[in-house]
Parts: C-alpha cells; sequence; structure tokens
C-alpha cells in the first residue's frame, strides 16, 4: 500500500483505537501522520455525520487502499473489552 498523508484506507485486521475503541476490517480510515520508515500511521475514522469518531496507530500490515468499486458500509462502535 503506498501511503499519503489524507488519503483513505481501509483496516485489514481487528485494530483498538487510542480510548479502546474496536475498529473491525472493513473499517475506513484517514491517514493523519506518518511515523518515519513508512511502518505505522496515525489515522482518524469519523463518524457518518463527520464527526471525529477514533483516533488510531495502524501498522501499514494492517492496512490496505481503497477501490473504485467499494461503498461505505454503517456500524455502531464498540469499545474494545
Amino acid at each position: 500500500m503506498k501511503l499519503h498523508e489524507h488519503s483513505q484506507f481501509v483496516l485489514t485486521e481487528e485494530v483498538t483505537g487510542d480510548e479502546d475503541e474496536k475498529l473491525m476490517p472493513g473499517d475506513v480510515g484517514v491517514i493523519v501522520h506518518i511515523h518515519p520508515g513508512y511502518q505505522a500511521f496515525v489515522a482518524e475514522f469519523v463518524s457518518l455525520n463527520g464527526n471525529s469518531a477514533v483516533i488510531a496507530t495502524v501498522l501499514s500490515t494492517q492496512a490496505r487502499s481503497v477501490t473504485d468499486k467499494e461503498i461505505v458500509h454503517a456500524r455502531s462502535l464498540e469499545v474494545a473489552a
């Protein structure tokens, strides 16, 4: 996956947000900061009404690029146990 700040991506694995939110494969985020070496990045996940919902650090191996054949799917956010 080619990483660029402000680009969208799709999670390929479960990830826990900075405040223990549970992110699932298929969730769509936006890259807000790339760590040196491009092995991880900070991402923002927003609710469908545009509010920031989760900030998380994501490994580049836990994400993939979006495609032009995908649509957004709604689900409720959970806090990890």
